[in-house]
């Protein structure tokens, strides 16, 4: 009796999530919009299973199958036709249908359960402008008649929430898209345009209460105010950040995240810390709700880095990596 074997593996679907994302770089142009609008909203739909088919296939059950409790078993590598063979019978001539998986809503919902809401680094508009357009793609509609604008919002977000699955996956956003990485950094910075004007808005507000607040102070009245701890007590995760409109100590939401650097020496290597995924200030009282808004901040670094700690829980995915290729493959290749 062998070992039973999910029907699905959380490579497959980060394999195929990485060709549809290449193919929708690709097609990066109005003139492919549909399959760029497509093969974006399958990649991220697939990505986000990859991480949940890898902590248990089971997450990936749809609920509203009408066959809850068989779809899970077949799900966890338990289904009818391995039950037969085990009990010394023969196996069904056609192989049984495959457990029916969960949508893109579902699987964004699961996720956002298990990492926390907002993890993915995108606002809820931006996840349902991916759903909306490769739905609307998918009837046959349009998404407008000048798709640029559209396009460029879906990539900066499909490309936003690669940068989130891929460690936690054993890769890194270099390695998933491979040749097509500098483009879509590219795009990342073109499609921030808006919400760069958003941040500068914010921004001339918070200078605004500050300079109406406190104008009649000078430095030496000001220094204990922005020096102080800041007013709210920080929770779990939260950390003083300096902040960028009036320098008060302000909080901060970080996670454990790493990227790549290059060093002094023009060396590449992988860099922990923690990154900030939203900032508040008392004072001035500028607040950055999400990581899209921090990662657009002028004069505002996101990151602090951990030094040469990498014992620590969070780092967890650099020795599985390992595990995940024994289990489900190599990485990706990069053709």
């Amino acid at each position: 009796m062998g070992e039973a074997k999910p029907p699905y593996s959380s490579g497959r679907f980060y394999l195929v999530s990485q060709r549809f994302a290449r193919s929708a770089a690709d097609a990066y142009t109005p003139d492919d919009s549909p399959f760029f609008f497509l093969h974006a909203g399958a990649s991220v739909e697939l990505g986000l299973k990859a991480v949940l088919c890898r902590i248990t296939p089971a997450l990936l059950v749809d609920g509203g199958s009408g066959s809850l409790d068989r779809s899970i078993v077949e799900l966890v590598g338990y289904g009818s036709q391995s039950l037969v063979v085990r009990r010394g019978g023969t196996p069904p001539s056609a192989p049984p249908r495959r457990p029916f998986t969960v949508s893109l809503a579902r699987a964004i919902a699961r996720f956002e359960l298990i990492y926390g809401v907002g993890t993915l680094g995108v606002t809820p508009d931006q996840l349902d402008e991916i759903k909306a357009a490769r739905d609307m793609t998918a009837h046959g509609d349009s998404q407008s008649d000048s798709p640029g604008s559209a396009m460029a919002r879906v990539m900066y977000s499909l490309a936003t929430i690669h940068d989130v699955i891929a460690p936690l996956l054993g890769s890194t956003p270099e390695r998933f898209w491979g040749d097509h990485y500098g483009f879509v950094q590219r795009a990342k910075r073109i499609s921030q345009n808006n919400v760069r004007s958003q941040v500068e808005a914010l921004y001339a507000a918070a200078r605004a209460r500050f300079d109406a607040k406190y104008a009649g102070l000078d430095e030496d009245s000001l220094r204990p105010l922005l020096d102080a701890y800041p007013e709210t007590i920080p929770g779990k995760n939260e950390m003083p950040r300096k902040c960028p409109v009036c320098s008060a100590a302000g909080v901060a939401t970080e996670r454990a995240a790493k990227r790549t650097i290059v060093t002094s020496k023009d060396e590449i290597r992988i860099a922990r810390g923690w990154v900030a995924t939203d900032f508040y200030c008392s004072v001035c009282r500028l607040v950055l709700e999400n990581e899209e808004l921090v990662k657009a901040a002028p004069d505002f670094d996101p990151w602090e880095y951990v030094e040469d700690d990498t014992s620590l829980d969070f780092w967890i995915e650099d020795t599985e990596a390992a595990v995940l290729n024994e289990e489900h493959g190599p990485e990706p290749s990069q053709d």
